[in-house]
């Protein structure tokens, strides 16, 4: 039997970058850790493929100029360069390059399908997907899925929800996006009155709410701080606060932001893909002492609120993600037994460890099979 020691690793990805957090800061270097040889398969970066480690190597696709060439050329150009590289596992993380795998004897023998999000429920939010077709587009999806999926050696999902509405036949495991970091010991620096947003933000992720709790927030003098891609910019009235855009930051600047930062938000619309989601960033702010101000959504409660790391508020209400805010950096005690209980939870119950054991069993079962 093969030891997971021994282990070839290949990710494969048309649609995130060499860095993702879950490819490359969980998976990845978990089983770089653990011995394993890995190579991650994605598009080029803007400034050339980096050499993270000796464990890890990062083989570059051409960058997709658009979504159909992503869909399209990009997933069959990954695919392919995938199986001209030996491994005891291909691990594939978006919908696109199923059909490609599929359609390849080498990878569907060996190839593990990562569903990131609840693929056909997505469907319905896809603002390029004309609005009255997309029912009828999330039903293809479903259809698809249920044909493509059981030709694969096997299915992980990041949430036990995503993972019950994968096809029973081999699902594998669930490997939840939980913090990889150590949980600090020491008690938070001194914090500024900031709200921080961390990743990528549009509508269905609360921009336009976002903007509107700026504008509250700021006659109480505090900010709202924004790390990561903004594709979508709701106006603001003159004079009003405006969210303070800080681009993309590394890993050091998004820590040093939540070193200083007293609320973390995520303000995710309800749309049905965001029910059964778990954002990294929850964990991040938790992991790092900062409470949170979450949507109210079931599984959300459970993680945020049930375990007092902060709060859950109707993400459509700007006014009620304000006073939820003020609230917190008003009464440090509040925020100072949050950021307690995040951490704890954290530590107790939400880390990467038990979920990077289920991987590698899941790994050695299908290089075993």
């Amino acid at each position: 039997m093969l030891q997971f020691g021994l282990m070839r690793i290949v990710h494969v990805t048309c649609a995130h970058e060499w860095d993702d957090v879950r490819i490359y800061e969980r998976m990845a270097q978990s089983a770089a850790l653990d011995g394993m040889d890995i190579t991650v398969v994605c598009p080029a970066p803007c400034d050339g493929a980096p050499s993270p480690s000796e464990s890890i190597r990062i083989t570059c696709i051409d960058r997709p100029k658009s979504r159909a060439d992503r869909f399209c050329t990009a997933a069959r150009a990954a695919c392919r360069l995938a199986a001209t590289m030996p491994a005891d596992a291909y691990h594939l993380h978006d919908p696109e390059l199923l059909p490609w795998a599929a359609l390849s004897g080498t990878l569907a023998r060996k190839c593990i399908f990562d569903s990131h999000e609840d693929i056909a429920a997505a469907v319905l939010s896809r603002a390029w997907i004309p609005r009255p077709a997309r029912p009828a587009m999330a039903a293809a999806t479903r259809l698809a899925l249920a044909s493509l999926l059981p030709r694969l050696a096997g299915t992980v999902a990041a949430t036990p929800a995503i993972f019950a509405k994968l096809p029973s036949v081999n699902r594998l495991a669930v490997v939840q996006n939980f913090p990889a970091i150590s949980v600090p010991s020491e008690p938070a620096p001194a914090r500024e009155r900031v709200a921080a947003y961390i990743g990528t933000l549009n509508a269905i992720r609360g921009a336009d709410v976002l903007w509107r709790t700026a504008a509250l927030l700021g006659n109480w003098g505090i900010r709202v701080e924004v790390a990561g891609l903004v594709r979508e910019s709701p106006p603001s009235r003159d004079g009003e606060a405006q969210p303070v855009l800080l681009g993309n930051l590394d890993r050091g600047g998004v820590n040093r932001l939540l070193a200083r930062a007293s609320v973390g938000l995520v303000l995710f619309q309800p749309e049905p893909n965001h029910l059964a989601s778990q954002p990294n960033k929850i964990f991040e702010y938790m992991t790092a002492g900062v409470p949170v101000v979450a949507s109210d959504f079931p599984l959300w409660r459970q993680v945020v609120a049930e375990t007092g790391a902060g709060v859950v508020v109707d993400p459509r209400d700007a006014h009620a993600v304000a006073v939820a805010v003020a609230q917190i950096i008003d009464r440090p005690e509040t925020a100072r037994r949050m950021s307690d209980a995040g951490r704890r939870a954290v530590r107790e119950r939400f880390n990467w460890e038990p979920e990077w054991r289920k991987l590698r069993d899941a790994y050695v079962r299908v290089a075993n099979s």
